[in-house]
């Protein structure tokens, strides 16, 4: 499991204010149409160097969804050839297609299986079920399918969330109107979102752990800010 005190440890960050919202809420959904429709979005991630997932690595980050690369690729990457793919012929133009979980890149940002070229002039059906695995392939770049049970589930979400505090807080810019407003909503959020992890039927002290520490760190960073515009 990621753990937020590798997020809090990042220094490079390419853009500062991350996309709300899950990419599947924002996504258009239609491969044919990405460029007409998606590419500002994709534009419009960020880099994030540090862990996620239990990888260490680059990743870039769009509306939630995290895409692992070996490295980054600037100013962004091609959304239309996942990383651990070669072009099967050169000056071909191809949509890659997983089939579990069922989609096409970047609208699925990690395959299972094996990724498929598919000519993009070739009609796209999307199955509505994705075929389940006896084992992950073996492959760089796949992610391993996880048997997670509801509480492994629930845990993640709850990562994710903390997360998401997180690159909230290191987007704020302290020269900007506003930035203590923007730390005493998100630190309110924080502290919410700690007690409701008391709640949980899972072992949340990590979890916990890694809150009170956000929590420090939105309240130095305000304080600086007063200290600064009172001098």
């Amino acid at each position: 499991m990621k753990k937020i005190a590798a997020i809090l440890a990042i220094t490079t960050w390419l853009v500062t204010s991350p996309s709300a919202g899950s990419a599947q809420e924002r996504w258009h959904g239609d491969i044919h149409h990405f460029h007409e429709y998606d590419m500002g979005r994709w534009h419009g991630g960020y880099w994030n160097h540090g862990f996620h997932g239990g990888r260490d690595g680059w990743w870039w980050v769009v509306g939630g969804e995290w895409y692992f690369y070996p490295q980054p690729v600037y100013p962004y990457p091609d959304p239309y050839m996942p990383p651990a793919v070669v072009m099967p012929q050169p000056g071909g133009q191809y949509y890659w297609y997983c089939q579990n979980p069922a989609g096409y890149y970047p609208y699925v940002p990690a395959c299972y299986t094996q990724w498929q070229p598919m000519p993009a002039t070739a009609a796209i059906q999307q199955p509505v079920v994705a075929p389940p695995l006896a084992a992950p392939v073996s492959q760089p770049g796949i992610v391993p399918a996880p048997q997670q049970t509801e509480s492994d589930n629930i845990r993640d979400a709850d990562d994710r969330q903390l997360d998401t505090f997180a690159s909230e807080f290191y987007a704020v810019n302290p020269k900007e109107r506003g930035a203590v407003e923007h730390l005493k909503s998100l630190k309110s959020r924080v502290e919410a979102f700690r007690q409701l992890l008391f709640e949980k039927h899972y072992n949340a002290m990590d979890i916990l752990k890694d809150t009170e520490n956000l929590e420090k760190r939105i309240d130095k960073k305000e304080s600086q800010i007063l200290n600064r515009d009172n001098t």
